[in-house]
Order: C-alpha cells, then sequence, then structure tokens
C-alpha cells in the first residue's frame, strides 16, 4: 500500500467532486434545496474505548450540517458537510479533550439518456470514535481517515423490462499511528455487474458477479492480500403492498496472495424482508452467509454469518419509537492464515497468551432502542440507547469487551 499516494487521489477526488457542487451552488434554480441544522449530542458511556479495560465517560458533540441539492432535470448533485466538535471529560493520556471529526459526501446522478443513467459517489470521514460498524470493531487507539468512492452505470434495455448495471468501488482506511496501520490499514478495489429482468409485475430476477482485491500493509514479510470473485442469482418479490423480500445465493472464490494459501471456494446465501403490518409500524431484517476478507489480524479471511432486524413504530404524530438488533458470527481457521504470521513481533508478543491459536470465532452483538419526539417542524430530541458486545478467542490486537452508550441528540433546523 502506497499511503501518501492514496492520500493525494482521495484529496483530488473530494477536490474534484466539490467543485462540480460549487459550480452548481453558484447558480441556484428555484427547485434547489439547501438546508442548514445544528445538533448537540451528549453520550454517557461505561467504555470510552470500546475496550476490555472499561473507563466511564461523558461526550458532548457540537454538530453544524450543511447540505445542497441541485434540480433534478438531468443531473441531480446531492452535497454535505458535516463537521463535529467533541469535548471528552475523561481523555485517555492519548486522547484530545477536545477533537474536531470530518464528514464530507457527494452524489451526482445524471440521466444522460432516457434508458442511460451514470451516478457517482464519495464519501470521507476523519475520526476516532471506536464502535462497532457493519459488524466490525475500529480501534480505540488511534485516529483514521476512511473514504469511500463508487461510480456506476445503469443501461435499460429495449424490452423495457431488464438492465444491465455496472459499477466500480475503493475503500480505504488509514490509520494516523504508524504501528495501528501495520495491522489496521486496509484498501480494497472492486467491481461488480448485475442483469436485471422484471418476470412478473410483482417480480424481478437478478445475475449477479462481481470481483475485488483488498490489500494490507506488508511490513513483517508476510501478505494478508486476497481477492474474492463471486456469481450469483437472485429474486426481489413484492407480496403486498405490506410485504417484499428478496433472496441471493451463489459461490464466492477467495485468492490469497501468500501462495502457501493457494485457494478456496464457498457458497453464500442472503436473505432480507419489509413489511409494514400497518402504515406506522414498519419492520426490516435479514441474515446471510458468506466468505469474505477478515476482521481479526493476522487472518486474510472469515466465513460469516449474520442476522439483522429493525422497527420503527409511529406511536403518534410527533413520536417515533424504534428499536434493532444485529449479530455476527465470523469463523477463523488456519486455512486463511499465513505460515509466517506468527513471525510477526506483536503476534509473538502474546502468542504465550494465545497459545498459538490458529482458529475459533469472533461474536458481536449490537442493540439498540430508541424513541424520538418532534418539537416543531423544524426540531426534535431523540434518547437512544445502545449495547455492544464483542467476544473473541482469536483477535490479538482487539480484545473481547461489552460497552454501553446512552445518547440524547437534540436537532434544529434552519
Amino acid at each position: 500500500m502506497r499511503r501518501i499516494q492514496k492520500w493525494q487521489v482521495c484529496f483530488l477526488a473530494c477536490g474534484f467532486l466539490v467543485l462540480i457542487t460549487l459550480n452548481g451552488l453558484a447558480q441556484p434554480k428555484e427547485s434547489d434545496s439547501f438546508k442548514f441544522s445544528m445538533s448537540v449530542l451528549t453520550e454517557v458511556t461505561d467504555n470510552r474505548d470500546s475496550s476490555a479495560d472499561k473507563e466511564s465517560n461523558i461526550d458532548v458533540y457540537l454538530w453544524p450540517r450543511i447540505s445542497k441539492e441541485s434540480s433534478p432535470d438531468v443531473t441531480k448533485v446531492k452535497f454535505y458537510y458535516a463537521p463535529s466538535y467533541r469535548y471528552r471529560t475523561n481523555p485517555a493520556e492519548i486522547q484530545n479533550e477536545n477533537e474536531l471529526m470530518q464528514d464530507v459526501g457527494i452524489s451526482i446522478d445524471q440521466n444522460t439518456t432516457p434508458r442511460l443513467n451514470l451516478r457517482l459517489y464519495e464519501r470521507f470521514n476523519k475520526t476516532d470514535d471506536p464502535a462497532i460498524h457493519d459488524n466490525r470493531v475500529d480501534r480505540p487507539d488511534s485516529s483514521y481517515m476512511l473514504n469511500r468512492v463508487e461510480g456506476g452505470a445503469n443501461y435499460q434495455l429495449a424490452d423495457k423490462v431488464s438492465s444491465i448495471d455496472l459499477s466500480a468501488n475503493n475503500t480505504l482506511k488509514q490509520y494516523d499511528k504508524s504501528i495501528v496501520a501495520r495491522t489496521s490499514d486496509e484498501d480494497s478495489t472492486g467491481g461488480n455487474a448485475t442483469y436485471w429482468r422484471e418476470v412478473q409485475e410483482d417480480m424481478g430476477f437478478l445475475l449477479n458477479a462481481g470481483l475485488t482485491q483488498y490489500n494490507y500493509e506488508n511490513y513483517t514479510g508476510f501478505d494478508r492480500g486476497l481477492r474474492t470473485m463471486f456469481g450469483g442469482v437472485g429474486l426481489e418479490k413484492v407480496v403486498s403492498q405490506e410485504l417484499r423480500y428478496g433472496l441471493r445465493a451463489g459461490f464466492t472464490k477467495a485468492d490469497y496472495n501468500d501462495n502457501a494459501l493457494g485457494s478456496e471456494t464457498a457458497p453464500f446465501g442472503e436473505v432480507s424482508f419489509q413489511m409494514y403490518t400497518i402504515p406506522s409500524f414498519r419492520i426490516n431484517g435479514g441474515a446471510g452467509f458468506s466468505l469474505r476478507n477478515a476482521d481479526v489480524y493476522p487472518f486474510s479471511s472469515q466465513r460469516e454469518k449474520h442476522v439483522n432486524a429493525g422497527v420503527e413504530w409511529d406511536t403518534t404524530a410527533k413520536v417515533t419509537c424504534g428499536g434493532g438488533v444485529g449479530y455476527h458470527i465470523g469463523e477463523y481457521d488456519d486455512n486463511s492464515l499465513p505460515p509466517s504470521a506468527f513471525n510477526d513481533p506483536i503476534i509473538a508478543h502474546v502468542a504465550p497468551t494465545i497459545g498459538n491459536r490458529r482458529s475459533g470465532e469472533k461474536k458481536t452483538l449490537v442493540v439498540s432502542a430508541s424513541m424520538q419526539y418532534k418539537m416543531t417542524d423544524n426540531s426534535s430530541v431523540k434518547l437512544e440507547h445502545r449495547y455492544e458486545d464483542a467476544n473473541s478467542d482469536v483477535d490479538v490486537i482487539y480484545p473481547s469487551f461489552t460497552r454501553n452508550a446512552t445518547r440524547l441528540m437534540v436537532v434544529k433546523e434552519f
């Protein structure tokens, strides 16, 4: 991984997209939309760093957000910038009492012809808040930047019931501290192709294929990188106005950069649903299994299973209650462990403790509940509690932990 060049690419991409947006802002139309909001958020937690050694803490955030959406005649441009200032009552020795974090994003959607649509999306984050995101735990001992870019094209075929979608993406995550970057930096680039066809008025069928290259730091002579290729089929069904579901299944092949590991192939499957029992009560969920890149150093891949569900209920015109649960299991074995991994000084240091363990599981559980009250058309207050539990017998870098956090957020739109 070449860190300086990647940073330059990210900033150049962000700058180019912002210039496009600013050009649109300079020539506003009546249908253009500009919004500004301010949020004040307080979080009380019993585990500041999502670590085994719990430290309680209170964080206070000031969170302004500006957004701009252009008229959707031919090209729709959406842009937002949401920096946040955080005050921490009990910072660790390596943390700042005051911290400024960044969040900026832009999307461009263009109908070049009645049948061809082009899209481009980018989001950049600079933060140091540890938490479980997408079943993964961010490191608490170093701030990081995360940049995601995706571009694609969708073409409707002449039969008007089928389409072809092509896309490419890149995700780059880099930690500030070099010792953390050695084990936790990530860089992935991939592409996907999908053929979709409406077989009935309420049913769609799809063929999907893609590949992704994952790269990591290679500083002690072993390479965790891999390339995954997948192919599968899917079904999307609208049962009624109250229920719809989707199914996907296929196979994934992982080719490892380390020649000693070779390659392996495994099936994948996924099911998702959305249900409205009444207009004010909404339920969604899903479950799946697959072979994918690892979340645990020094492994290259994992066989993962996950299940999630969420609910929203508009109890009154002004009150919305919600809740969710997500559970993930990552299975690891020496089929995806580079043979020279234990030559790493970091691994060797903890090897006596873990007994050179070469297989095991990492499990994460996230449960949340919230209530939002709409005070006026432009202001609201939200109370949320979140419980996180990460349990692993193979993760030598990030131990098991539990965390409770309660948030109170007030939002005002201007």
